[in-house]
């Protein structure tokens, strides 16, 4: 790798009356000095400025990050120095149409580098000289309108190569350049040649969202050596990735790579694995995640204003809870079984789980709690049937006062009984970290507690197994 010697040793640089202010740098020259905080002062001319921007790339050409271990873990590390050369080549070179562009250089050199460690698998970027001449030209464009702005050059790179590969795919397909509505692109498993594989690496890579897994080249090249993957683009941009493995279809992901798929997207994802005639494969974890997809596409067609209103009341008679409005204006309803994870996929219009809960105060019937998001039972105060926590983050009944039914804290993280001072069934504690029983006075069935809970059991004036309760209560005090 070259490294280009610097004519001048700017750290030992005193104040000079000539020096130079930023009224004296433009474009590029002065986005460098700005997001690199030159030392400007020290400057007398451009030619000092240019030889402090090449002592700067030459800091960073000697830095570790970009060296590479001698028996690198992944072997896709192996094209890391040839990467970087090329990018250096082409910027830094004395050949390259930056040299006397140091700044350029400098602000792109950093930027593609910039995740790259010592002994991690990032590799940089294919370079493309037309992409980077296209961001280059992007990036004057912004500074004319805003000559204060800072850039992330790689970030927009990978956007413009994206774009590249996307514009292609349409016009393969014969579609015009500025078509808007959602298509799908393959990627080809392996390809018909070396370079062709290669190819198809580097398009994946480029057009994945960031936060997919194939956005890294090593994890690119896996996914399509197992097989097929397809892209689902609008616009410029990835929405959906699809990944395929021997026995069907495994992966589908929205580009937040959190399993969540936009439910906009459903009909679309259910229409291309149709059109593919592929299986879902066994080990995939994309059922579960359709099917809440599916479900929110649906309420998104039925219930599109109730979404937008934050209409409790409307969402929970559509989703056949049968609420009544109380006095008081709280809702009983004629079962419950947790937060329709469903309702995730509208947050931004203020849907939330706290929200939804503290409108009930009356379940009629049976009620269970899986939730994560939650506490407390917020305003509930009776449960006609069973009431169930197994896998709940809640810690308190809170206003619970009674439970008609079984209450069973299995496998729960409920440590208070809030008010609760009734159960018209029996009392499984299990392996929560139930302190004592609190308000609890009447249990009409079978309590069923650990030897940590016996010595409150004077706190209860009934239970179906009492005369059992006090021999445990007067053998183990």
């Amino acid at each position: 790798m070259r490294v280009l010697s610097s004519s001048m040793n700017f750290n030992n640089y005193s104040m000079s009356f000539g020096k130079m202010s930023k009224s004296k740098f433009q474009d590029i020259d002065l986005c460098c000095v700005n997001q690199f905080k030159a030392p400007i002062e020290k400057f007398n001319t451009q030619d000092d400025f240019n030889n402090w921007v090449r002592e700067q790339i030459n800091i960073l050409l000697k830095d570790e990050k970009l060296q590479t271990p001698d028996t690198p873990m992944n072997p896709v590390v192996k094209d890391k120095p040839q990467r970087i050369k090329e990018w250096v080549d082409a910027l830094y070179g004395s050949n390259s149409k930056y040299f006397d562009k140091p700044a350029c250089a400098l602000l792109i050199l950093t930027s593609v580098f910039k995740d790259l460690k010592y002994d991690h698998d990032t590799i940089p970027s294919t370079y493309n000289e037309e992409i980077v001449d296209i961001t280059v030209s992007e990036m004057k464009k912004q500074l004319e309108l805003n000559p204060k702005r800072q850039f992330d050059f790689d970030k927009l790179y990978k956007q413009n190569l994206a774009k590249k590969y996307i514009t292609e795919e349409k016009r393969r397909q014969g579609l015009p350049s500025d078509y808007a509505k959602p298509f799908w692109i393959k990627i080809d498993s392996r390809g018909a040649s070396p370079s062709e594989f290669e190819e198809n690496i580097q398009k994946l890579k480029a057009m994945s969202s960031p936060l997919w897994c194939t956005s890294k080249e090593h994890k690119a090249k896996s996914v399509i050596e197992e097989g097929n993957f397809y892209i689902c683009a609008k616009g410029d941009e990835a929405k959906i990735g699809m990944r395929t493995i021997y026995d069907g279809v495994f992966d589908v992901q929205g580009r937040l790579n959190d399993f969540n798929i936009p439910f906009k997207y459903s009909q679309i994802v259910d229409d291309k694995i149709q059109e593919l005639n592929m299986p879902i494969s066994k080990d995939s974890p994309f059922p579960p995640h359709r099917s809440l997809a599916r479900h929110a596409s649906q309420l998104w067609r039925d219930i599109p204003d109730a979404i937008k209103e934050k209409d409790y009341l409307k969402i929970m008679e559509y989703l056949g809870l049968e609420p009544i409005v109380l006095e008081d204006g709280t809702i009983s309803l004629k079962e419950f079984s947790g937060y329709p994870t469903s309702l995730d996929y509208f947050k931004k219009y203020g849907i939330n789980e706290r929200d939804f809960v503290e409108k009930i105060k009356i379940v009629r019937g049976n009620a269970r709690f899986h939730s994560d998001g939650l506490k407390d039972t917020v305003n509930l105060e009776e449960v006609g049937g069973n009431l169930d926590f197994y896998g709940s983050s809640i810690v308190s009944l809170n206003r619970v006062k009674r439970v008609g039914g079984n209450l069973n804290l299995y496998d729960s993280k409920i440590e208070q009984l809030g008010e609760l001072e009734e159960i018209g069934g029996g009392l499984t504690v299990g392996d929560a970290p139930l302190k004592d029983f609190g308000n609890l006075k009447r249990v009409k069935g079978v309590v069923a507690i650990g030897n940590n809970l016996i010595p409150f059991i004077p706190q209860l004036e009934e239970a179906g197994n009492m005369d059992f309760l006090q021999q445990r209560y007067e053998s183990l005090m």
